[in-house]
């Protein structure tokens, strides 16, 4: 970093850079910075050997009730949330596959895993939960 970069008064953040093609946050668990957690690490000898592109799945298109929202729809939302949950339980499906499968995160079922847990913690932006039949 130059000597006069104005990043070096900055303490205790991290800084995201606004260039690529996509930006960096997204590309980190789709952190969309509403709370997220990042860790930094400095030493070298637990920075990751390989890279990947980032999972860019496909925007889910929020459900439009075509009327205002009343109550009673934020109500049937939260137990239709509650019902349909289970970002749990696939986390700890793609974790379990994650450690015994032979390739790891690359192998296909923990993609796909990966992309159910996308689904699944967007289900409070777009009211679209994980199928039904995917984690019996």
């Amino acid at each position: 970093m130059p000597e006069d970069s104005p990043l070096r008064k900055l303490n205790n953040c991290v800084v995201f850079s606004q260039h690529g093609g996509r930006d960096l946050p997204s590309k980190l668990s789709g952190g969309d910075l509403d709370g997220d957690t990042y860790n930094v690490i400095f030493d070298p000898t637990l920075w990751p050997t390989h890279r990947y592109a980032p999972a860019d799945y496909p925007r889910v298109a929020a459900v439009d009730i075509g009327r205002t929202v009343e109550i009673q729809d934020m109500t049937n939302f939260f137990l239709d949330f509650m019902r349909t949950d289970r970002l749990g339980y696939i986390s700890n499906l793609h974790l379990l596959a994650a450690d015994q499968l032979h390739d790891g995160v690359n192998n296909a079922a923990c993609i796909k895993l990966a992309e159910m847990a996308s689904t699944a913690v967007d289900f409070s932006k777009t009211g679209v939960p994980v199928s039904q039949n995917c984690c019996h």
